[in-house]
């Protein structure tokens, strides 16, 4: 994080490797630091998938 971060942008599921990234631990940086975070789940993971 630098000091201007302001958005932390994440893609869940990898589009390339399929990896999904520990969403709550990196939201709650976020919060720490003032960000906000989006996701991009466009790979279209299972229904209830909840990232939040």
């Amino acid at each position: 994080m630098r000091p201007k971060t302001a958005v932390i942008f994440t893609e869940s599921p990898g589009s390339n490797t399929f990896e999904v990234q520990d969403i709550p631990a990196i939201a709650e940086v976020a919060r720490k630091h003032g960000a906000i975070t989006q996701l991009d789940n466009t790979g279209a993971p299972h229904p209830l998938f909840q990232a939040f």
